[in-house]
């Protein structure tokens, strides 16, 4: 989609698009009580859409491809 000028944002260069990753922790710091060592998790870039068709803005609060 960037590449062919289809994203429905403005995208601003540098780009870095494909903002996806998925992992395990490995560590955690002191005091940090809920996540352990070896839970999976993964990111989550529009943390405001849940389901359905994203409404006006949601790809702007986008925490990745920035």
């Amino acid at each position: 989609m960037v590449l062919s000028g289809l994203m429905p944002i403005e995208v601003k260069f540098p780009f870095i698009p494909l903002s996806n990753g998925a992992g395990e922790i490995v560590a955690v710091g002191q005091g940090v009580t809920r996540f352990q060592v070896g839970h999976r998790v993964a990111g989550n870039f529009q943390q405001r859409f849940i389901a359905g068709n994203p409404r006006p803005g949601v790809l702007e609060e986008s925490l990745g491809g920035r």
